[in-house]
C-alpha cells in the first residue's frame, strides 16, 4: 500500500498556479518556439524555418561533442539539483538517451545554445532589414530565453560557466551561420 501511494505522489501532476506556468512554459520553451517557426513557415508557404532548423541542428551537435568530450562534473556538484531524482524532475524535459548521467558531464549548456542561437540569427536579420521589424518578436525571445535560463539557474540544472560556454556557441554559430547564409 505504501508503494502505491507513493506511486500516486510521484506521478501527480503539478499544481495549476501562474508560478507553475510560467516554470513549464519555460522548461519547454525551446519545443514551442521551433514549433512556431515550423509551423509558421508552412503556413507562410515559405522554407526559411529549415535554414534556420539545419543551422540549430549543427550548434545543437556541437554542444553535444563538446559536453561528450567534456570531463565529469565533481563528486561535489554531481548532485547539482540536491539530488538525480530532483534534477530529473526539474531539469530534464524527456527521458531519452541524453538523460541525467549524460548531465554529469561539464559543457555547453544545451538551452543557452538553442537560445542564443535563436537570438543572434534574428536579430542579424532585423538589422539587415531596411524597414526595421521583428523587434517585439526578438525581444518576446530574449525575455523568454532569459526566464529560461534562470530558471535553470535557479533550479542548478547547469553550472554557469556551462551556459557561458552554450551562449557563447550558440551566438557564434548563429552568427556564422547567418553569414554563411
Amino acid at each position: 500500500i505504501f508503494k502505491k501511494y507513493i506511486l500516486i505522489y510521484i506521478m501527480s501532476p503539478i499544481q495549476f498556479n501562474p508560478k507553475n506556468v510560467i516554470v513549464f512554459a519555460a522548461s519547454v520553451s525551446p519545443i514551442f518556439i521551433t514549433f512556431y517557426f515550423i509551423l509558421e513557415g508552412a503556413f507562410a508557404g515559405h522554407v526559411k524555418f529549415i535554414i534556420w532548423l539545419f543551422g540549430l541542428f549543427i550548434a545543437i551537435i556541437f554542444g553535444i561533442l563538446l559536453r561528450a568530450s567534456g570531463q565529469s562534473i565533481s563528486p561535489d556538484n554531481v548532485s547539482i539539483a540536491e539530488n538525480n531524482q530532483n534534477y530529473i524532475e526539474k531539469c530534464l524535459t524527456f527521458d531519452g538517451p541524453f538523460n541525467a548521467s549524460y548531465s554529469t558531464l561539464s559543457g555547453p549548456s544545451s538551452h543557452a545554445i538553442f537560445h542564443a542561437f535563436t537570438i543572434s540569427y534574428i536579430l542579424q536579420s532585423i538589422l539587415s532589414n531596411p524597414n526595421s521589424i521583428g523587434w517585439s518578436f526578438l525581444i518576446t525571445l530574449v525575455i523568454i530565453a532569459a526566464i529560461d535560463l534562470m530558471i535553470r539557474q535557479k533550479n542548478n540544472c547547469n553550472p554557469p560557466t556551462d551556459v557561458l560556454k552554450g551562449l557563447a556557441l550558440g551566438a557564434f554559430i548563429g552568427i556564422i551561420w547567418q553569414q554563411i547564409i
